[in-house]
């Protein structure tokens, strides 16, 4: 696989970024849902940083 985008395929580091895009994606809407079930105290505070800084 190329590094570089062809004119029919995606190189490595757009399917990379595309990836790793998705998984960060994944990962925030499993926080979000974990959080909303949480009372509010330091830890779920502390979550929310984590998720205001990694996504919206």
């Amino acid at each position: 696989m190329r590094l570089k985008n062809s004119e029919n395929n995606y190189g490595l580091i757009s399917t990379l970024f595309h990836w790793s895009i998705a998984i960060l994606m994944i990962g925030l809407l499993i926080l979000d849902l974990y959080m909303v079930s949480l009372l509010i105290s330091l830890h779920k505070l502390k979550l929310y940083g984590w998720h205001k800084e990694y996504g919206f």
